[in-house]
C-alpha cells in the first residue's frame, strides 16, 4: 500500500538554488486547494515541483500540470518526481500562460510565481477552470497581493486572503530561539 504524504519536510526535497514553497505554507495551500481524487491541478511557477508533488501523492486518479520556465528548475521537478514516485504530473516548460494555451481544463490552479504576469495566468485559468473550480495563489510582495485583489474583485469569483508568519526554532547556544520566515500572504478565490 503506497502511502500518502502531506507537510513534506523542506530539506526531503532536492532543491538547488531554486525556491521551495515551505512546509507549513504548502499544508495551507494543499487544504485551500480542496483537492479530490480525478481532480486537474495547474500549478503554475512550480519551482521545485514540491506543491504539486504533495497534490500527486494525496490524489493517485488526478493530474497535475507543473509549469515552470527555469532549465534548472526543470530538472529538479523531474528528479523530485522520480524521488517521491509520482506518475500523474506533466512538467511543461515555458512562460505562463503561453506554455499553459494547449489545456482546455482544470478543477485547481495553484500559482506560487508568475513573473509578472499574474493578470494574464489568471484571467487565462478563468476561462478554463470548472464550475466550482478554486485558484489559490501565494505572494511575498503586497504589490502582488494587490493584483491578485484588484482582478478578484472584478471577476466572477469570490476570495479570502490570509497572511502565515512562520517562525522555527534554532539553537542558540544551549538555548532555542525563533527565527523568523518571510511573511506569505496565501489568496484564495473561488468561482461564483
Amino acid at each position: 500500500m503506497k502511502k500518502i504524504r502531506h507537510s513534506i519536510a523542506d530539506d526531503e526535497f532536492i532543491r538547488s538554488n531554486v525556491p521551495v514553497t515551505k512546509e507549513e505554507v504548502r499544508s495551507i495551500v494543499i487544504s485551500k486547494l480542496q483537492l479530490f481524487e480525478g481532480c486537474t491541478l495547474l500549478d503554475v511557477g512550480a519551482g521545485t515541483g514540491s506543491v504539486s508533488i504533495e497534490a500527486a501523492l494525496s490524489m493517485e486518479d488526478g493530474t497535475v500540470y507543473s509549469f515552470e520556465k527555469k532549465p534548472e528548475a526543470l530538472e529538479l521537478i523531474k528528479e523530485n518526481c522520480k524521488k517521491f514516485e509520482v506518475s500523474n504530473i506533466n512538467i511543461i516548460a515555458g512562460d505562463a500562460p503561453e506554455s499553459m494555451k494547449d489545456i482546455a481544463h482544470c478543477d485547481r490552479a495553484f500559482i506560487g510565481g508568475s513573473s509578472g504576469f499574474l493578470k494574464d495566468i489568471v484571467s487565462y485559468i478563468e476561462t478554463i477552470i470548472s464550475k466550482e473550480g478554486r485558484i489559490v495563489i501565494t505572494a511575498i510582495t503586497l504589490e502582488t497581493v494587490e493584483e491578485a485583489l484588484s482582478y478578484f474583485k472584478k471577476s466572477n469569483f469570490q476570495y479570502e486572503l490570509i497572511q502565515v508568519a512562520i517562525s522555527r526554532t534554532v539553537k542558540a547556544g544551549d538555548k532555542n530561539m525563533l527565527r523568523a520566515l518571510n511573511p506569505v500572504f496565501v489568496i484564495t478565490a473561488w468561482k461564483i
